[in-house]
């Protein structure tokens, strides 16, 4: 797989992840909530809601990690030349999908 076709993937994807998060959510109108069903409802997610939140940043930093200290595997997701850049957007992007 030539580096060109790694980047445009790597493009849709993040085109895509835009797309989930943001897209398709028609604005409509919700009821509010007791203070009973809120509490209730912290209490069955706990801290469970902050680990999508520190999954991005702790990918990223191994994604990273890994792409500069493992020899070769660099070249070989992307090709020959210094990609810092992309490294850091690919590994944020698994992060995203991850958390």
């Amino acid at each position: 797989m030539s580096a060109r076709y790694l980047h445009i993937l790597v493009g849709v994807l993040v085109v895509v992840m835009a797309l989930i998060a943001g897209g398709g959510e028609r604005l409509r109108r919700f009821h509010q909530r007791s203070d009973e069903e809120k509490q209730a409802s912290a209490r069955g997610l706990d801290n469970k809601l902050f680990l999508p939140a520190l999954a991005i940043p702790l990918v990223t930093v191994i994604g990273v990690l890994a792409f500069n200290y493992i020899p070769g595997l660099q070249e070989a997701v992307f090709g020959a030349g210094n990609h810092a850049t992309l490294v850091t957007f690919f590994s944020i992007m698994i992060g995203c999908l991850i958390g």
